[in-house]
């Protein structure tokens, strides 16, 4: 590859010679006098491009020059913003000190030279003596812990965690080196293949990452440490691993397999270390504290396992059963000979009681014994208040996506426990009328179990709800909320057969029309999916057969519209869409999702159990729900202290929630003055990142934030550059999040709750991270919900800030 001369020299200092080289960089060493006193420093390298053939290769890649200078562009903007982060870390006693940076232009074509001067340090590998010793893995075990540590209260995520990023400082400090912003901080070849050796599983399937990747990054260096300098599956010395070797024991690993453990080290260290490389980030530590609590006890008399006066102590066993040494065992049968003696007297002592129990009467905590007698009868309790109805505020405050309880239904798949209350999505209020549809799918039948034909008219399932569910899920002042709803049923739109005759039903399955009407697809939105229409099932509905899609672990469910001819009947993939032609009657797996109307005018005072739904737990939240997390001033009276925040459940993915905030929180200008600007660099994205996220999230809440990756579609009717990709504890969403998430403009209505201007019914215009019509301009959500694509200045002030996060699940 050619290459061309590049700047070696920091003003005042003199250059010694080259140390260190990797595909992205060069590391010098600079050395400098004052004062008869020499110092020393490391002057890093980064060129941009680094070759002709890469700029040429840039250059036919990109549609244009302009593209290609772009491009470089947002390279630049990457390394400045990872030198950023290393210089907010400096002084930290774990992280390597960067003292200044430069960037020098070339004279002669598009390009930089990135010159960043930084304290001298010995990496890793020179450093570790040939038999490191368990006390030295657990030093840089400790010392990255409160590396990591570090980042968490910043809300960073590392993401590039590996044995030539790990440093010794002279005063015998490690330290952690470059953070991974994107593909082209981790450079490329053999760099980025070892840095996917030590990369968590989440990380390398592209998926959102928290605080945890980089305990399993952590992990996975010390266990390398504690194995020979073998990662997990990979053959042990003598044998030298092929590179298809290392490649299946990554498989293995990302399969979620069962590591053995680490050839050397005391079990306390080696079970902590297996711990931390989980595959599943909620089996791993939570944060860097726990990890470093629990190294911290390791008691230091177990130290030196790995080797001793230099020389190889005898393996530990390799599993976890082999770790019980045969000394134990004779202590072991002693104790079990005491256990007996002492289980013998104490079932002595509880048959005396017994026996008491039933001679003389009840034993109470006290030790008292009272004579067995009937209860003192209860006192008269006071009548009665006559039920009155609901007032009007009452019934008003019900609004068209409101979450209610009402009724209960098996649904947790546990019937030692009782049901469960159904929770029901507002589909519209019409006076004191509401319909409702279950939030999630409760069961699983076929439409029409004996096959053949019919239309919702005659089918079982409508016996099936207006009978069993009905008379099971509801109690009977509940019932006589509900209303009977009579029921149009027209032909399949598409085919043009199945039309039926009204129906008059007290629960029912929505039409196809009635879905388009409710569920609209957003003009100019995806065709792959609608996100308001598709629907999860509960563990009940699961364990009964109901069908659930591998990625997004969503279920089909049944419509009531005949499908392309009478042996078949409309339904809703798992992405939200409707089969038009249907599936056969008899078919398994159908979720259902009852409709119905209540009449609130009908329900007492008491609401017969209907009323808001209230926020879940986050370990059960599902999409649609809403969960408590974090505190933020709200109420505009600072002496109460801040009030909890309320989230709206976006998505659930496994062990992680996309969340996003109920309310606008702050209005505020998408950057501090009216320029060309992109989500990447504004002072928004700052702000959130920064006193945002120290303000409303305790140390514990932001160890939960996962720093998502955020990429971003193009403004559809602009072709703006989007600026660099970048990971967010808190961010905004996108233009296509929008219409993925919220796709009818009422549900992105919002309100402010601070004191400032907002529009008709309190409702609030509030920015998308998108740009708009040009990198002057940001996208945003009108008050009528609409998206606004030309986008408002990025100095406006009158705009909101709607947050939204990436929140693991514990």
């Amino acid at each position: 590859m050619a290459e061309w001369k590049r700047v070696r020299e920091w003003p005042g200092w003199t250059t010694k010679g080259l140390i260190g080289r990797s595909s992205r960089a060069e590391v010098y060493e600079i050395e400098r006098t004052s004062g008869g006193q020499t110092e020393k420093a490391a002057l890093k390298v980064i060129s941009l491009p680094r070759s002709y053939e890469e700029l040429l290769r840039l250059l036919h890649g990109s549609s244009d020059a302009r593209s290609a200078a772009e491009a470089l562009l947002e390279q630049k903007h990457i390394v400045i913003n990872e030198y950023a982060m290393m210089r907010q870390m400096s002084g930290a006693a774990n992280f390597v000190n960067c003292e200044d940076m430069r960037c020098v232009s070339f004279e002669d074509r598009v390009g930089w030279d990135i010159c960043i001067k930084m304290e001298l340090l010995t990496p890793l590998a020179a450093a570790m003596e040939a038999e490191p010793t368990e006390e030295t893995v657990l030093k840089i075990g400790t010392d990255l812990c409160h590396a990591l540590a570090l980042c968490g209260r910043y809300g960073l995520v590392h993401r590039n965690i590996k044995p030539q990023n790990i440093f010794l400082s002279r005063d015998g400090a490690y330290k952690l080196g470059d953070f991974a912003l994107s593909e082209t901080a981790e450079g490329g070849g053999a760099e980025r293949d070892e840095a996917a050796n030590f990369a968590a599983p989440e990380l390398l399937r592209g998926e959102p990452c928290g605080h945890t990747a980089d305990i399993c990054s952590l992990g996975l260096v010390l266990y390398w440490l504690l194995n020979e300098l073998r990662l997990p599956f990979v053959p042990l010395p003598p044998a030298v691993p092929t590179a298809e070797e290392v490649e299946k024991a990554r498989l293995r690993r990302l399969a979620g397999e069962r590591l053995p453990l680490p050839l050397h080290g005391s079990p306390e260290l080696r079970r902590i270390v297996c711990r931390a490389c989980e595959s599943d980030p909620a089996k791993r530590y939570q944060s860097a504290e726990e990890m470093l609590e629990a190294l911290s006890a390791v008691r230091p008399g177990k130290a030196g396992a790995i080797r001793t006066a230099g020389k190889t102590a005898a393996p530990a066993a390799s599993s976890a059963s082999a770790e019980t040494a045969k000394p134990e065992e004779p202590r072991k049968k002693s104790r079990g000979f005491l256990a007996g003696i002492l289980g013998t007297l104490l079932l002595l002592i509880v048959l005396l009681a017994a026996a008491l129990t039933l001679g003389r009467g009840r034993i109470f905590g006290g030790g008292e014994v009272l004579p067995s007698e009937a209860p003192p009868p209860p006192e008269s309790a006071a009548p009665e208040e006559t039920e009155q109805p609901p007032d009007t505020d009452w019934i008003e405050s019900f609004a068209a996506g409101d979450l209610v309880s009402f009724g209960s239904y098996e649904q947790d798949g546990d019937t030692g426990n009782g049901p469960e209350a159904i929770r029901w999505i507002v589909l519209e209020r019409s006076g004191t009328e509401l319909t409702l549809l279950s939030s999630r799918c409760l069961d699983t039948r076929p439409f029409h179990s004996g096959g053949g034909s019919a239309r919702w008219e005659e089918s079982e399932l409508r016996r099936w709800l207006n009978e069993e569910f009905y008379s099971q899920a509801l109690t009977e002042e509940q019932r006589a909320a509900v209303l009977e709803t009579v029921l149009n049923n027209p032909a399949n739109p598409e085919w043009g057969v199945g039309e039926g005759a009204d129906t008059t039903d007290r629960v029912y399955l929505l039409s196809l029309q009635e879905l388009e009407r409710y569920f609209p697809a957003e003009p100019g939105g995806s065709a792959e999916y609608n996100a308001a229409a598709e629907a999860d099932s509960t563990p009940y509905a699961i364990k009964n057969g109901a069908f659930q899609q591998e990625e997004n672990k969503n279920t089909w469910w049944w419509l009531r519209t005949t499908g392309k001819d009478l042996e078949h009947a409309v339904y809703v993939y798992s992405t939200g869409l409707p089969a038009i032609n249907g599936g056969k009657l008899a078919s398994s797996g159908g979720g259902l999702r009852p409709a119905l109307r209540v009449d609130l005018a009908l329900i007492g005072r008491a609401g017969a159990g209907l009323e808001k739904a209230g926020p879940r737990e986050i370990v059960e939240a599902q999409k649609g729900d809403t969960v408590l997390f974090g505190s933020y001033e709200q109420n505009g009276d600072g002496t109460d202290g801040p009030e909890p925040l309320e989230w709206i459940v976006l998505e659930r993915k496994k062990d992680r929630l996309l969340l996003l905030s109920r309310s606008c929180l702050e209005a505020a200008a998408f950057h501090g003055e009216q320029t060309r600007i992109t989500w990447g660099d504004c002072a928004l994205r700052a702000w959130l990142n920064g006193d945002f996220l120290e303000t409303a999230f305790s140390a514990q809440e932001r160890s939960r934030l996962i720093a998502a990756d955020q990429k971003m579609k193009p403004n559809p009717n602009y072709d703006t550059y989007l600026g660099r990709n970048t990971a967010d504890a808190v961010f905004l969403l996108s233009f296509d999040e929008v219409q993925k998430y919220l796709p009818a403009a009422a549900n992105r209505h919002a309100d402010g709750l601070w004191s400032g201007e907002a529009g008709e019914g309190g409702l609030v215009r509030w920015w998308l991270r998108t740009p708009g019509m040009d990198r002057s301009r940001a996208m945003f959500v009108s008050e009528a919900g609409d998206l606004d694509y030309e986008g408002a200045e990025v100095g406006e002030t009158e705009l909101a800030v709607r947050p939204a996060i990436w929140l693991s699940v514990d």
